[in-house]
Parts: structure tokens; sequence; C-alpha cells
């Protein structure tokens, strides 16, 4: 995945077999054809359960992870290989792999969105095959609630394309959306006309305390950020948290499974059907509200129709309508956890990441400092503090002119990431794993690029 080629072993090495332990890499197919092998006598043999935790690995877990694994292998041979053939094996054990878990009926999405992160006891969740459980008692404990409670600085934080992305709750993009306000990108309007999604994953006004203003709070409960201004509880602060942390959840396999098809179909595979989003991309707009979403006029999503797939005109052409979709649904899902850069790598899509194409990468939400965030208008902002109008002219603030700082959030210091090329899609070798192959007579293969 990281790495491309590298070296494949099916039997326990001695420590004389020097050519082995010091062979060159291997064929990425080859080897994730012997991975694809290993994951098939799993699906079909491993426990459906031992009788005891749940949190045992047992097949329904596996076939997780598997459908995680060979949707990232599949798509990655049809992008960046070419191999069709090879993309398509892949891609249908990804689909077997999501039905193992979608037909055993034994998940749903029965709870909201804001409970996958905040609860202090993930047992029993309806959507959660596994988690992580953190115990103060027993010293197991983290501190990602803390950069959730409105508080802690967030330097890596959401930018305008992110915010873009967000379907409004019609199932529309934006900008052709009924919804009263949608082409508005103030946080006000953004909570009530998006996919409820948004207003879980941030807060609802402006926060100094994040570089783009849009603060991410999606890892605490609704009760931690009430904190602020005050002591935080050890659960809400430093780095003594104890929610517990889904590690494999429905949402995560019905969008691997959705998008297994979807990529089947661009090669000639069975099309995918209404009952098909209906299990997946519509399950999950259809979780249930908690009650701070619904006092703030939060409603759900719409449901994606296989009749009416969304025209979106910030569209990648290269990217089917369909398949857009899907990926919109991805991005919503799991904001700030571990799928968008590797989705963006096994698309072969990296460059949406460059500011120079994507200047929205490069701002934060529209806010009116005067009426939301006077607190910027001071003397130390002169000539710092920066908006972009909706014409895409900047405005600096220089001490006089602050009704005029009204626009998209110019983050200061901002800047676009070192340059853009393909050697970026997988990671180098160490010059010291190379240096020890060497001091042995052996050669091991730099990546190329590197």
């Amino acid at each position: 995945m990281f790495f491309g080629d590298v070296p494949y072993y099916d039997h326990v090495l001695g420590d004389i077999e020097l050519d082995e332990m010091y062979k060159d890499r291997d064929d990425r197919t080859f080897v994730m054809d012997k991975v694809y092998d290993d994951f098939e006598y799993v699906l079909a043999n491993m426990r459906l359960t031992d009788g005891g935790s749940s949190q045992y690995l047992n097949r329904y877990i596996a076939a997780g992870f598997i459908s995680r694994l060979m949707l990232f292998e599949g798509t990655f041979q049809k992008y960046h290989l070419g191999d069709n053939d090879k993309a398509k094996k892949y891609l249908d054990q990804a689909v077997r792999a999501g039905d193992i878990v979608i037909q055993s009926g034994k998940w749903n999405f029965g709870r909201d969105f804001r409970s996958l992160f905040g609860s202090e006891n993930l047992a029993g969740h309806p959507e959660v095959l596994m988690y992580r459980q953190y115990d103060a008692a027993l010293a197991i404990t983290h501190s990602i609630a803390s950069y959730s409670n409105i508080t802690e600085t967030q330097s890596p934080a959401a930018n305008l394309d992110l915010v873009k992305s967000f379907i409004a709750k019609d199932g529309q993009p934006y900008q052709s959306s009924s919804v009263p306000n949608a082409d508005q990108f103030d946080l006000a309007n953004l909570i009530v006309t998006r996919d409820p999604r948004f207003e879980a994953t941030f807060w609802d006004v402006p926060r100094s305390q994040s570089n783009t203003l849009l603060y991410a709070d999606k890892f605490i409960d609704r009760t931690g950020p009430t904190f602020a201004g005050g002591t935080y509880p050890s659960q809400y602060g430093s780095n003594t948290n104890t929610n517990d942390a889904p590690v494999m959840r429905l949402a995560e396999v019905v969008l691997n499974w959705i998008e297994a098809k979807a990529e089947l179909e661009t090669m000639g595979g069975t099309a995918v059907t209404q009952a098909d989003l209906d299990a997946s991309i519509n399950a999950i707009r259809n979780r249930p509200l908690d009650a701070a979403a619904i006092a703030k006029g939060v409603t759900k999503t719409a449901p994606l129709l296989l009749s009416a797939i969304p025209n979106d005109p910030d569209r990648d052409p290269t990217v089917a309508p369909l398949l857009w979709e899907i990926r919109r649904e991805r991005r919503m899902e799991f904001v700030f956890e571990h799928t968008r850069l590797l989705d963006l790598k096994r698309w072969k899509k990296i460059e949406y990441m460059n500011g120079a194409t994507n200047p929205d990468i490069l701002r934060g939400p529209w806010v009116n400092f005067p009426v939301e965030f006077p607190s910027f208008l001071v003397a130390g902002k002169v000539n710092i503090l920066k908006v972009e109008k909706a014409d895409g002219t900047v405005v600096t603030y220089n001490g006089s002119n602050a009704a005029d700082m009204v626009g998209f959030y110019v983050p200061e210091n901002v800047s676009n990431r070192d340059p853009f090329t393909d050697r970026v899609y997988l990671a180098p070798v160490g010059n010291n794993e190379i240096s020890q192959y060497a001091e042995r007579g052996y050669t091991l293969s730099q990546t190329p690029g590197w």
C-alpha cells in the first residue's frame, strides 16, 4: 500500500538464508495476489464467533478490513497500473467481503453520528464492528477529545474546499440546491442547509483556535465543549481522554462495498441498483439525529436516487457522476479519520490538494468579522487579517475598513504545498535499509522517483 513492491515470504526463514533475507522487492501485483489468496481463505474459514467477546477478531471484522484493503488495491490497479483484470478481481473480493457484513444483519445505523466518537463505551453500539476501549483506571487514555474541546489549537484545520463538498440537505450540490441560502458559506447557514454530518463535525461559530476559524469538534461528546472557559474534567482535557474509538464501523463497510460495485460497473460489471444505494448511502443518511442537532434545525439529507444523480458543476470530468457522489459521501463521512489521503492516492488524484489550481484549499469559511468576530478587528491584525470576496478580490484589514471585512477567511501565513509529482503516491525506502543490504552485498531497490 505504501511502498508498492515489497519482499514476499511464505515460509519462516532460517538464520543462514541470507539470499532470502536480503532479496530485493517482489512485484506489487504478485504480492497482492498472495494477499488475495489469504483473504479468500479467511472469508471461507475464519470463525464467526468463539462465543466470547465480540471484539475478538472474527470473520465479520476481518471482512470489514478486507473490504477496505481490496477496495484500495482494486482502484490502485485500475488508476495507476491500468490492469482492469486485476482491478476486477480485487474489487469483486471487496464486494463479497462487504456482503458478509451487510447480509449478516448484525449491524445497523440506529444511533446518531456523534455517538460514534464521543461515547465512553461503544460496547453494543449498533454500527460498530470493532472499537478501541479506553479506561483511566488502567492508564489507557488518549488526547483526541482534547483537540475537539473548542479550546485546544487546531493547526491542521478544515478548509473551504471541504466545506463546499458537503451536500445540501435536499441531496443537491449547493449550486443547484433549492434549499434557501444553500449558496451561503457562513457557519450559521451551513449548519442548517447541509447534510447533518456538517453540524456533527464542526462547531457552529468561528473559533480562533482553528487556523481556518472552522473548528472540528467531532471527536467529543456534546457535553465536553460546554466546559470551555472553565476547568475541563479529565475525560475532556490533556491526555486523559477516555471516549472509545471506532476501529471498523458499518458506514465504512457499506461505502467500500458501494464504491467497489460502482467501479466494477465502469468495467462491464453488474449495474448498481437503487437497492444498493438504499443499503449504503441512503441508510447512512437516514441515521437518527440527536437532540442537539434537532434543536439547531438540522434535518436529514434526502436519499440519493439512481434516476436523478446530481449534476455537480464542480465534478471532475474524468469521474463518472455516480462515482463522484459516492466519493463525496466518503468525504463527508470520514472527516479527519484515516481515509482521505489514501483515497486521493488510490484514485491518483493527489492534485486535488494543489492550492495553485484549487485555491479553496487555502481558504476558510465565509466570516462577517464585524458581526461574528469583532475580536479580530484590532491593531494587531492590521495588514494581517484578510478576506476574499466572492469575486476573488482579497481585502486586507487596514484598521479603518472593518465594515469591509466580510468574505472567505484567508488564514494567516497560508501557502501552497511542495511541488506535486507522481512520486508522492508511494513512500521511499529508507537509506539505512538500503545501506544494510549493501553492506552484505545485496541490493534493495529504491521506490521510483525517490
